[in-house]
């Protein structure tokens, strides 16, 4: 093998190498994972998604305290967005309780929206919907 051949073996093994080795996620902040519950106390049914390290999409399609576990769920910052598959009903309001940590956190919104929230490692993030 001459020089030349030996050089695009390893160029060649080298960029197997780099496109082949899994993408880190820009939202990771730790290793391991937890759990996100996202839960429907409204009636209406709507689509809900999370993405961040991992991506999770539900119809919660409408049954009164429907829920949906996401687990598990890789560490980190996720953006969870929801909305109507069809026109909202005039008025509909979102509250949205998020508890994560011993924290509770509300949000509000006119029929769709997203918003941020982490997992942590070992614990239970829950996400309440409740829709007026």
């Amino acid at each position: 093998m001459n020089v030349r051949t030996g050089l695009a073996a390893a160029s060649a093994a080298a960029l197997a190498a780099i496109t082949l080795a899994p993408a880190a996620s820009a939202h990771a902040s730790a290793d391991g994972v937890g759990r996100m519950v996202v839960c429907n106390h409204g009636g209406y049914g709507f689509d809900v998604f999370a993405d961040g390290p991992d991506s999770f999409t539900d119809d919660l399609a409408g049954s009164f305290n429907e829920c949906a576990d996401w687990s598990p769920a890789h560490t980190g910052q996720y953006e969870v967005g929801f909305s109507f598959p069809y026109a909202a009903p005039p008025g509909t309001i979102f509250n949205i309780r998020i508890k994560r940590a011993g924290h509770t956190t509300y949000r509000n919104f006119n029929s769709e929206g997203t918003f941020n929230t982490n997992v942590g490692p070992g614990q239970v993030t829950r996400i309440d919907f409740y829709i007026h």
